[in-house]
């Protein structure tokens, strides 16, 4: 049987590639926020910061990392060069077991029909409307796969 990698090796980048991935995000960055914004936030003068965009120097790791105070896409070039993205320590991502999900969803839903809420144990549609639709479609669509599986595994089969 041959072996199958779920997680692609990641490679170290070289100096070049992460210097060109730094560049790209510090542009995308200075083009959302503005060069003096982005300075501030690197403790820089913008004449610095024309340097560091000229690709003459890097800011050290503590002013790299602290721009994700600001921005929490500031990395998303240098994460992509190693097959990663950057998401808060608590964020629901997709590939997430189903079970939180579930949870995070069945409390939403417990909410919602409380009978203290607005609609009592009916849901509104202002209640639905808040709703982490996101979420809501991920278990949708993971428990559709799974019901056309049981539904496929039940058929019954032609004999020949």
């Amino acid at each position: 049987m041959p072996h199958r990698t779920i997680v692609p090796p990641v490679q170290p980048a070289t100096e070049t590639q992460f210097r060109n991935a730094w560049l790209v995000s510090l542009a995308r960055l200075c083009a959302k926020h503005g060069d003096d914004k982005v300075a501030q936030w690197l403790g820089i003068s913008e004449r610095h910061l024309r340097n560091v965009r000229s690709g003459a120097s890097l800011p050290s790791a503590d002013k790299l990392w602290g721009l994700l105070a600001h921005d929490d896409s500031a990395h998303d070039e240098m994460d992509a060069l190693y097959g990663l993205r950057h998401v808060p320590l608590d964020a629901l991502c997709s590939t997430d077991p189903l079970t939180r999900d579930l949870i995070a969803l069945a409390n939403e839903v417990a909410q919602s029909e409380d009978l203290d809420s607005p609609g009592g144990i009916v849901v509104t549609d202002h209640e639905l409307l808040q709703k982490d639709e996101h979420r809501m479609r991920r278990v949708y669509n993971t428990l559709g796969v799974w019901l056309d599986r049981i539904g496929s595994m039940r058929r019954p089969r032609s004999v020949a």
